[in-house]
């Protein structure tokens, strides 16, 4: 039987036909792999940065809490020791180790906060295991400067002027700014990079128990500045409070925004109050974000967190739309008053270390969603059932460097929980507690 004209018509066509994917899924599968490679780079940066900031803390945490050796080569007579030294300190005590006194010696040798004396002769010291020069450190009472005892020496009489190390001149360096005798009040101002997130106990209810939360939401930089005062109410006990401002909150990752090729509106206002018709709602651990930006329509690429309602676009419209943009940082704003404890633990060379803790309660000023990681721009939209009144721990650690005499530099490695959930009751999900760690530096001026 002869083949028909159209049978074989049809079959040319469909042997010679091709599927090709559209362009979207090319342009879907190139942002996946380009953001595969920065999150891998960004991984390993931030590997490098962490593993270097704890060996900066661990290097300055040996500097502080070890004993100081010095070495010096050479001696000073005992005609270089003042005889003036016997009013201002009466009471010396030796406390260098393996150091015998020989019995017939009339004055122990002395030595300033940090600053080592020795002197020649048997009818002084005499060693203990071996004829090396000896070396003795007496402490003397804290209301006596060091400023003022070194101004009483003849010059060379300290071990800080015989060709000591570059990090022992430092040292020296801050010793000379110190004063034994703390300031009673001191007031400061301060800025804080802060690294924010949340610990999130799980989702309530069948609607939220497949929702990935942990994997799909990530830490976020954020800022804090504010200003303190300290009063010194007891020997080695600090109060600190003060008014701060900070930011916390987390990246939510894989939801994607799509525009108007032309930024055209995709949704209209209400004409009495302005607010924007946005039909969609976003599922995150710390909320449901309310959108009222009426130029973007956003999509879940890993899971169902993006909740639309019948009134949204059609599916004819959705396929005109551009993509814009991936990700959004859900950010929270207070003002903070606090109230800390400081208790001074360590001095080494002027440098003073001090542990701290206490609470401090937090008011909401800013609820706000961005788009991207850039919370710098206009929001998109924003939390709702958010405390307003919120109350935090905090903790850390605190070194002081003088730069005078009552100017004093503060680097303090500080961390914050928050007590109570970041929602009211009645708004929960699961119980997201935010909780940040902050690097606190600023300066003091004490009275």
């Amino acid at each position: 039987m002869e083949e028909h004209y159209i049978d074989r018509r049809v079959r040319e066509e469909l042997e010679g036909l091709e599927a090709n994917p559209p362009v979207e899924a090319w342009a879907e599968i190139s942002d996946a792999l380009a953001l595969r490679r920065k999150r891998s780079v960004r991984y390993m940066l931030s590997g490098i940065a962490a593993s270097v900031a704890m060996l900066a803390v661990s290097v300055l945490t040996y500097w502080l809490l070890t004993d100081r050796v010095d070495t010096i080569p050479g001696a000073y007579s005992e005609t270089q020791m003042p005889q003036a030294i016997s009013p201002v300190a009466p009471a010396l005590t030796v406390s260098s180790p393996g150091i015998i006194m020989n019995p017939g010696a009339e004055r122990p040798e002395i030595s300033t906060s940090g600053y080592l004396f020795a002197s020649l002769g048997e009818d002084v010291l005499q060693p203990a295991d071996d004829n090396s020069l000896a070396l003795l450190t007496v402490d003397l009472p804290e209301r006596y400067p060091v400023t003022e005892l070194m101004a009483q020496y003849p010059s060379g009489s300290f071990s800080g002027s015989v060709n000591k190390p570059y990090t022992e001149r430092i040292y020296d360096f801050f010793a000379a700014f110190s004063s034994n005798e703390p300031h009673k009040f001191r007031v400061g101002a301060h800025f804080s990079p802060q690294s924010s997130y949340r610990v999130y106990s799980g989702g309530v209810g069948p609607a939220y128990e497949d929702i990935p939360y942990g994997a799909l939401e990530e830490a976020m930089l954020t800022m804090g500045a504010g200003i303190s005062g300290y009063y010194n109410f007891a020997p080695g006990w600090t109060l600190q409070t003060g008014l701060n401002y900070f930011r916390t909150g987390q990246y939510i990752r894989d939801i994607v925004s799509y525009n108007h090729p032309s930024s055209l509106p995709l949704y209209g206002q209400e004409r009495t109050t302005g607010r924007v018709l946005h039909p969609q709602t976003i599922l995150t651990s710390q909320g449901s974000v309310a959108l009222f930006d009426q130029y973007h329509y956003f999509a879940d690429v890993q899971s169902s967190r993006v909740i639309t309602s019948k009134e949204g676009l059609e599916g004819t419209e959705i396929r005109t739309l551009k993509r814009s943009g991936e990700g959004i940082s859900q950010v929270f704003s207070y003002i903070e008053m606090p109230v800390v404890f400081r208790y001074h633990i360590l001095r080494r060379g002027g440098i003073d270390l001090h542990v701290k803790g206490g609470m401090s309660g937090t008011y909401l000023i800013g609820n706000d969603v961005y788009l991207g990681r850039n919370i710098y721009q206009n929001p998109v939209g924003e939390t709702f059932g958010v405390r307003e009144i919120n109350f935090s721990a905090i903790g850390g650690f605190s070194v002081e460097l003088p730069l005078t005499n009552r100017l004093y530099l503060h680097i303090e490695p500080t961390a914050q929980l928050f007590l109570n959930p970041v929602l009211r009751e009645g708004f929960m999900m699961g119980h997201a507690y935010p909780f940040g760690y902050s690097l606190v530096t600023g300066i003091s001026y004490g009275f």
